[in-house]
């Protein structure tokens, strides 16, 4: 690899990270400033990390939670409480791929 290619490898990689940063920024506006990092299985889909995220009280019911990938916002099942979503998040099955005949 040139020092050209790999100069603008580095470049793509910080912006990259710049707008993951500020992707999480935004998602935790939206929900009324929770952005919880916690400890959770890779995305399937594309092996990133899982956020939970908070949902603002609805029809003041009580919130609800889920994980949220922040690589490619994959979402994980609603709950009522933070550990059942991160449960479901890492108990989800996996869709296996298709093969070609």
């Amino acid at each position: 690899m040139s020092t050209t290619s790999r100069k603008r490898t580095a470049e793509v990689m910080n912006e990259n990270a710049r707008l993951q940063e500020r992707i999480r920024e935004l998602l935790s506006i939206i929900n009324g400033g929770e952005l919880y990092v916690i400890d959770a299985a890779p995305c399937p889909f594309c092996g990133g990390t899982g956020d939970l995220h908070k949902n603002a009280t609805v029809f003041k019911t009580g919130d609800q939670w889920s994980v949220v990938c922040r690589h490619c916002s994959a979402e994980g099942s609603w709950s009522w409480n933070r550990e059942t979503a991160i449960k479901n998040w890492n108990n989800r099955s996996v869709v296996p791929e298709k093969k070609e005949a």
